[in-house]
């Protein structure tokens, strides 16, 4: 054995000098194929293009992509054989290389121009020429263009390449970053290697996997985050669940620090740090390794995987870089990095989509603007560190200098740290705390702590990301004082007061064998929390009331039959809820320390304290555990098509009014439901059609099967989701259910998913029949039973019920092993009662909405999140100048999202557009549809005003009529040209109006109200004889910030001085709100009206005549 090398060393530095001029090398390659500039802000439906080498698999992830956002997959080969009628080989073969690359570019670009939205796109290896690398580059400034990385063993592999053949393979694909803006690290995933054969309990194995179980689940997220599905629709559906506040917006967070020396050194499983880890994950980049890029690609692929939480990237002074085995190096050989090698990193995290990325506030101005102007979706964090800071470092003026500088560069988070040299630097922060908290709104979420031993109660008290370790970290690394585990950290905070123990329950009739109990503790265990979970077997909802006054409570779940009869008692349910029927999760509201009151939107971000219940809230969490096992375990083939797809439910109780409502989720709108007692289907099929009824969908879409002997209804497909929900023992004196599918049922050729919800029963009847169903007939039957379904439910059951990221894989390993500790033998007996000692008397019965009368009135409901629109800057300075010009095309867009921002939460939206909280981007489509419409016709005129270049306001106006002044403003505007525009983009947009409707919207209520507009309008104009010819003043939108500047009377003037000079009136409808604005303009009030939409003052409008003087 050799010894060891003694650093600083001839050896050494030559070794390390070797190791300097590879990475030179490799910092030259990054500027090589540098990765262009994006904004990475698009259009939400903008087309996604998919680029990479082959083995990469695009293909796999665009199906994946494809089926998760409901758009049309395009890859590049089939489209090339559309345009030419032949394949590649075939045309190169007929036409030569040269004839080749030219119709390549023809098509690329062709494929790009026509599917421009709702679209994936597969991109093959046309895309390493030179021109088409141009093209996407220059794509990519209005798209997302993904780059596909896979680990080169894995590719070469699979298509048998040498070691040559695959190097070149690698260094071509290099050339993809410089005309992408994402990219996506397709880490390997062993559910493609499942045979298909299954142990006899199937599902019972977490680790059982259907074919890309992973891949699903890690594409999808990535395709959330860049294109904003979803966003926002947390705090609508259930403003008390964690995904419903970001995670620096809630209090007392933890961010597990991971370092890139420590993991390139040891060898850390992932997996183990989900459980008791943080928040968030942060990773370090603190020291230099071969193929850095692709290094980082890789471990924020694996955290996402394994740990499943945001990620902020940061890099740390990588000035004086050694290798991890080398701590030390002579002089020559350091590696003189820059800001700009940093940046470079931190734009790589950008790429991969992380959440979060910490740019240091020492940067130069120009390094900390470039990634601040491409960061999309991303947040950023300004970071500043002080080894050696003055005496009284947190009361110097710089301290707030610094929080002043972040905010002027519009930082995300400020995150200011110093090292501890005293236990006064404590009382000091505690000091800044306060300062910083008392400055002029708006203020920045702040992370200030002080590091070092000496430090760490501030960094338990710091509110926001305060930096954790694990427990397995460390194993492999010297724990300090200094370094704490969440778990450590959360027990402080409730040594301190500022969480508190509360007492959680299950509660019903028979929940005397339930998990929960295993489950939830061995969560609350890895966490540090000292709450308890108990079983509370009881009937009565009196007794569920008075044990929820009591001031512990922290929440039970419900089972029957409860889940029904708690509804009435409850003063506030979620979007869930209300839609299923039924709750299975009850928490109290609690009144806040700072006043009394107890807005669900302060509740989500408060720690869970005890204290008087002033309401109680109810969820419903059984849906998510289907929801997500379905989408886990289904196969592409069985993708769900809302025109197609059929689904089955077995049973009619509160379960299967979970799993109708799982189902339509999914997208499935074909369901049937069949129950022993075919009254109990009946009710719950007329519940969910009435409930779909209200929000317009196409009925019915519950449909009762009332005997086994039916055929499955013809021209329908048969079921390929299917759900029984009996229960495995007896319910109220009724026999134990015993089921068998009629053959007839199962028909699907490509089989589906039979999900058995049977609690604690892995061998029921119907499992053991679609077992021999699937040897007999080789269908693709997926079996999932309760043990996949449970915890899932459960995992959002702890965060709603403790405010806390959930340990999933503690959580699912507890279940699996009190099962197998205690299997089901018979059905469980009754047990007697539990009741905790009560103080309080029983709370009085109140209805769904209001609260007791000595309670605080709850918040009204908050309208939905508005759409993901771009930010209008407010006004520089009392002086800033607004520009008045006419409207053109390119206006459109951006004067559709002031309007869609304008009228989002009015009563009249409300009433038309009752779903735009769940598709803004559809809602906002419509806006924008409507005004390129009208800007085509020759009647109509429009004005935007305009600000530092952004268009803050915007109007619109037609001119009605057939008379001489009508005819002149027509033929301005009408050329032949236009009047083939007008023709073809009109016949276009309502095609695409046709084919594409507007979901956001109520046809009815559309129709109901032009009816009644019609109708108020004719009342009011009946017999007057300027009503012919005159000017409509359509709409007048001006951004909030903007407002109250005269820039409303500015939009108006080029319509008043027209009518003025062609002697005709101008008509408008306004609202109450406005008529102080166009009386103060000369306009008379010709009459009020009323359109009765929800009986509040908002439904009255005016309509208002201007006459010239």
């Amino acid at each position: 054995m050799n010894a060891p090398t003694m650093a600083g060393s001839p050896s050494t530095d030559m070794e390390a000098l070797q190791d300097r001029n590879a990475v030179l090398a490799e910092i030259g390659e990054l500027y090589r194929v540098k990765s262009p500039h994006s904004s990475r802000e698009f259009a939400p439906n903008a087309t996604i293009v998919l680029v990479g080498c082959r083995g990469s698999g695009k293909r796999s992830l665009g199906f994946i992509g494809a089926i998760h956002l409901g758009r049309r997959l395009i890859t590049e080969d089939q489209y090339f054989e559309e345009v030419t009628g032949l394949s590649r080989k075939s045309f190169l073969s007929e036409h030569g290389h040269q004839e080749f690359k030219k119709k390549n570019i023809y098509a690329l670009q062709k494929m790009l121009k026509e599917n421009a939205s709702n679209c994936i796109i597969e991109c093959g290896m046309g895309s390493l020429a030179k021109e088409a690398q141009e093209t996407l580059k220059e794509y990519s400034l209005s798209h997302p263009v993904v780059h596909i990385v896979r680990n080169f063993n894995r590719i070469r592999g699979l298509l048998n390449l040498s070691e040559d053949e695959a190097c070149r393979l690698e260094q071509a694909d290099s050339v993809h970053r410089s005309c992408s803006n994402f990219e996506y690290y397709n880490l390997h995933d062993p559910s493609c290697e499942t045979n298909g054969t299954e142990s006899p309990l199937d599902r019972a194995n977490p680790n059982y996997s259907f074919g890309l179980k992973d891949a699903k689940k890690d594409f999808s997220g990535f395709l959330d985050f860049i294109t904003n599905n979803g966003h926002g629709l947390a705090a609508l559906e259930n403003p008390l669940s964690i995904g419903a506040v970001p995670p620096e917006q809630r209090q007392y967070t933890f961010a597990l620090s991971l370092s890139l020396s420590d993991l390139i050194t040891s060898k850390v499983d992932m997996s183990e740090l989900e459980s008791g880890g943080g928040d968030v994950v942060e990773l370090k980049i603190d020291t230099w390794t071969a193929s850095m890029l692709s290094v980082i690609s890789k471990l924020v692929a694996v955290i996402r995987r394994q740990i499943g939480v945001p990620i902020i990237l940061s890099v740390v002074d990588l000035e004086n870089h050694t290798r991890p085995d080398q701590p030390s190096v002579g002089q020559e050989a350091r590696i003189p990095f820059t800001q700009e090698v940093a940046v470079i990193l931190l734009e790589q995290g950008l790429r991969l989509g992380v959440d979060y990325i910490a740019i240091d506030l020492n940067f130069e101005d120009r390094n900390i603007r470039r990634p601040l102007s491409e960061k999309g979706r991303s947040k950023v964090i300004a970071h500043y560190y002080d080894g050696r800071p003055p005496t009284c470092g947190w009361l110097q003026p710089d301290r707030l200098a610094l929080y002043n500088r972040a905010k002027s560069f519009n930082f995300d988070i400020v995150r200011l740290v110093q090292t501890a040299k005293s236990s006064k630097d404590n009382d000091e922060i505690k000091i800044f705390w306060e300062k910083t908290a008392a400055l002029p709104a708006p203020h920045i979420p702040l992370i200030a702590y002080n590091s070092g031993s000496i430090g760490v109660e501030t960094l338990v008290l710091n509110k926001i990301f305060s930096p954790v370790t694990h427990s397995v970290l460390t194993r492999t690394r010297t724990p300090t004082a200094s370094r704490l585990t969440s778990e450590e950290a959360l027990r402080k905070l409730f040594d301190k007061d500022i969480f508190q123990p509360l007492h959680f329950y299950i509660s019903g009739a028979m929940v005397s064998y339930s998990l929960s109990p295993a489950m939830h503790g061995a969560a609350y265990k890895v966490c540090g929390m000292p709450h308890d979970y108990s079983i509370n077997q009881t009937s009565s909802v009196e007794a569920f009331l008075r044990l929820a006054n009591e001031p512990n409570f922290g929440g039970s779940a419900t089972n029957q039959p409860l889940r029904m009869d708690i509804v009435p008692h409850l003063s506030a349910v979620s979007y869930h809820a209300h839609a299923i029927g039924s709750v299975n999760t009850v928490v109290p509201l609690r009144a806040l320390p700072s006043s009394t009151a107890h807005s669900l939107a302060l509740q989500a971000t408060e720690p869970k304290r005890s204290g008087p219940c002033v309401a109680l809230y109810g969820d419903n969490t059984d849906w998510i555990g289907i929801m997500t096992s379905i989408r886990r375990n289904g196969s592409p083939r069985n993708a769900v098509q809302p025109s197609k797809t059929t689904g089955l439910i077995i049973g009619a109780g509160g379960m299967a009014r979970s799993a109708i409502y799982a189902l339509l989720r999914l997208g499935c709108r074909k369901i049937f439901i069949f129950n022993r007692t075919l009254a109990n289907a009946v009710a719950v099929a007329e519940h969910f059609n009435a409930w779909a009824g209200q929000l317009r969908f196409e009925l019915p879409i519950v449909t009762v099967l009332r005997s086994r002997d039916e055929p499955w209804p013809a021209g329908l497909r048969p079921p390929t989701l299917i759900v029984s929900c009996l229960p495995a023992h007896s319910v109220e004196n009724q026999p134990v259910p015993s089921f068998e599918m009629p053959e007839q049922w199962l028909q699907s050729p490509t089989g589906g998913v039979v999900m058995e919800l049977a609690y604690r029963h892995t061998e029921t009847l119907l499992v053991k029949q679609i077992r021999d169903l699937r040897a007999r007939t080789g269908q693709a039957w997926v079996i999932v039973d309760f043990l996949d379904v449970l915890p899932e439910q459960g995992i959002a059951q702890f965060e709603l019920m403790t405010g806390r990221r959930a340990p999933r894989r503690t959580m699912r390993e507890a279940v699996i092993e009190a099962v197998r500790d205690d299997p089901p033998a018979s059905p469980p007996a009754p047990i007697p009662t539990h009741q905790r000692p009560l103080s309080t008397p029983p709370a009085k019965k109140k209805s769904l909405r209001p609260l007791q009368e000595n309670a605080p009135k709850m918040a009204p409901p908050p309208p939905p999140p508005l759409p993901p629109t771009r930010p209008v800057p407010p006004p520089t300075s009392a002086s800033s100048s607004v520009e008045i010009r006419p409207m053109v095309w390119a206006d459109t867009r951006r004067s559709a999202e002031l309007a869609q921002v304008a009228y989002w939460d009015t009563a009249l939206s409300r009433f038309l557009a009752p779903l735009r909280g769940a598709y803004p981007i559809e809602h906002g489509l419509w806006f924008e549809r409507r005004l390129k419409l009208r800007s085509l016709s020759p009647r109509n005129r429009g004005f935007v005003a305009v600000a530092d270049g952004e268009v803050v306001g915007y109007m619109q106006c037609a001119r009605l009529g057939e008379d001489e002044g009508a005819l002149q403003i027509i033929k301005e505007k009408k050329k032949w040209y236009s009047r083939l525009v007008e023709w073809g983009y009109g016949t276009y947009m309502k095609c695409m109006a046709w084919a594409f409707p507007d979901p956001s919207q109520s046809k009815e209520a559309l129709k109901e109200f032009i009816k009644a507009g019609v109708a108020e309008d004719e009342k009011h104009w009946k017999g007057r004889e300027d009503r012919k010819n005159r000017w409509y003043a359509e709409s007048v939108v001006v951004s909030e910030p903007w407002q109250g500047r005269g820039i409303g009377k500015k939009l108006m003037a080029w319509v008043v001085a027209q009518a003025q000079k062609e002697g005709v009136v101008i008509g408008l409808e306004a609202s109450g709100q406005g008529e102080r604005l166009y009386r103060s303009m000369g306009f008379d009030l010709l009459d009020r009206f009323i359109l009765l939409i929800d009986e509040t003052e908002e439904n009255v409008g005016g309509i208002m005549m201007w006459s010239p003087k």
